[in-house]
């Protein structure tokens, strides 16, 4: 399995984790323990970065290095319309949850 890919899914339980410590318990203090998890994850994020350039420099790199520089028209339209549509998505979430207060 490529470390990247590993690498990325430790990254999402982390967040899935503290996400579920804070919503677990109404104590505060409870609550505030789960700081630890975000420190983690901060520590994480660069071994995933430094991982993605070493193993795109690699001789044997794998199928989806090769295919990171040749980014097609199609696949860049379809992340401008994902950009649009979620910032839509969101702006819209916003003014309803600030329109009721």
């Amino acid at each position: 399995m490529d470390a990247r890919l590993t690498s990325t899914a430790i990254l999402g339980v982390l967040a899935l984790g503290y996400l579920a410590l804070r919503r677990a318990n109404d104590d505060v203090e409870l609550r505030a323990r789960a700081v630890g998890l975000p420190i983690i994850a901060a520590i994480n994020v660069p071994m995933t970065t430094s991982r993605a350039v070493v193993a795109h420099a690699a001789p044997g790199a794998t199928l989806l290095d090769r295919t990171v520089n040749s980014r097609s028209t199609a696949a860049s339209l379809t992340l401008l319309l994902s950009f649009v549509a979620f910032s839509l998505a969101y702006a819209w979430c916003f003014v309803r949850a600030t329109a009721s207060r």
